[in-house]
């Protein structure tokens, strides 16, 4: 039971790593995908009003994401403190 339960935290542990990873990549990879697309659409589409809808579509969105990111920022931090302190409350116990 106990090897079973010092199992389950390091998967713990390596699941969020690999969340936080996987985050962090989606960011790097998202952004200049969306600038890009963003580029192409405003070099074709010269109309006011289309411009308009779509930058302040974009910055709600940036806005949303900014905020999203750092509460999901913030629960990594907590997930991998806890896990961290279970670790420690393992190795003393």
């Amino acid at each position: 039971m106990e090897k079973n339960k010092e199992r389950n935290l390091e998967e713990q542990i390596r699941n969020v790593l690999q969340y936080k990873k996987l985050f962090h990549w989606g960011y790097i990879t998202g952004y200049p995908i969306v600038t890009i697309f963003l580029g192409v659409f405003f070099y074709n589409y010269h109309q006011w009003w289309m411009v308009l809808t779509i930058s302040i579509l974009m910055l709600m969105a940036i806005l949303t994401d900014y905020f999203l990111f750092h509460y999901v920022s913030d629960r990594i931090k907590e997930l991998t403190r806890v896990n961290k302190e279970l670790a420690e409350l393992k190795g003393h116990g």
